[in-house]
């Protein structure tokens, strides 16, 4: 339908038909005014011109009512592309998104050959306790720590953690204020 909603009159499609007589420099018709109402019946004036307009840019001899009704029509489903949907339930499109990203995942370490390991992930959402070493949480190890006792402690070469990092029971927000005090 229209955009507009209404049909265009015989006036309507006389403008269509001056506006592309004077891109063209063709005299039209009462037969090509016919022909333009009959072809033209259900779109709008504003949708017509602008077609015209478009289609005038790269072929200003060419306009007819079949151009203008596929320049319409692209424009229309260019429009519904940019247009965004509203999702019917937002706490099931985030899981949907969480399994396909987590799928995104599991096809990287399948492909590079690494393994998951889940204590990693668990220790990783921690800060390091070794004071020599720091790491914030999300970052790996420094190299080298020193334990409690103020021996070398090297990482797990699992992991690639301290162990004292994978023992660490403590949560992020604890280990932030016990290192501010």
């Amino acid at each position: 339908m229209s955009d507009s909603g209404q049909l265009m009159t015989r006036t309507d499609v006389t403008k269509l038909l001056t506006l592309t007589s004077s891109f063209s420099r063709r005299a039209m018709g009462e037969v090509d005014l016919l022909r333009w109402q009959h072809d033209l019946a259900g779109y709008g004036l504003t949708e017509c011109e602008a077609a015209i307009y478009a289609h005038a840019k790269t072929n200003p001899d060419g306009i007819t009512p079949t151009v203008i009704i596929a320049r319409i029509k692209q424009a229309r489903r260019a429009k519904e592309a940019r247009t965004l949907r509203v999702v019917g339930d937002p706490q099931a499109e985030r899981a949907r998104f969480a399994a396909a990203g987590a799928r995104g995942i599991s096809a990287v370490y399948a492909a590079m050959g690494w393994e998951h390991i889940p204590e990693r992930s668990a220790a990783l959402a921690r800060q390091c306790p070794l004071e020599s070493c720091g790491a914030k949480p999300g970052a790996r190890c420094q190299r080298i720590g020193r334990n409690h006792g103020g021996r070398a402690q090297s990482r797990d070469p699992r992991t690639g953690l301290h162990p004292a990092r994978l023992a660490d029971p403590i949560e992020p927000a604890a280990v932030e204020a016990g290192a501010s005090a």
